[in-house]
């Protein structure tokens, strides 16, 4: 567990890294990602727009995985007192897997082509961060 900056709340973290040899994330194959960043945001700003940003709280934890991968991001604890093992399993998508940010980058991606579709064409999108850009407070820009 990792706090999070400027919260009470911590962020639960796999270190998918280690052990060598036998990491999780030697056995993962990503493909390449094209990622957008703010400043493909601040290239759509104009004098006078209006930017909005939106920021999913606890996004990659709302993302289930496979059930056959459970045991990848599972642990074993053995509670004093006890005589046996505590195996914990968790089944929301994991910070520092390999594959964990490309996963969630194809629902955020959906959600972005569809806001296109309705008149939202200045949209950037960076993992959790939706970033909306427009001439009026509540108006798209209209399509080009």
């Amino acid at each position: 567990m990792i706090p999070k900056p400027n919260s009470p709340e911590a962020r639960l973290i796999h270190d998918c890294f280690r052990p060598h040899g036998h990491a999780v994330n030697e056995f993962i194959m990503t493909r390449y990602i094209k990622f957008q960043f703010l400043y493909d945001a601040i290239k759509l700003l104009k004098p006078n727009y209006f930017m909005a940003k939106i920021d999913l709280n606890h996004a990659y934890r709302w993302r289930p995985i496979y059930s056959a991968n459970n045991q990848a991001t599972g642990c074993q604890w053995r509670f004093s007192g006890n005589d046996f093992d505590s195996c914990f399993y968790d089944t929301r998508l994991p910070f520092g897997a390999e594959s964990s940010p490309e996963i969630f980058h194809r629902p955020t991606q959906a959600v972005r082509r569809m806001m296109g579709k309705r008149g939202f064409v200045n949209m950037i999108v960076y993992l959790d961060n939706f970033h909306v850009i427009g001439a009026t407070r509540s108006a798209p820009i209209p399509m080009k």
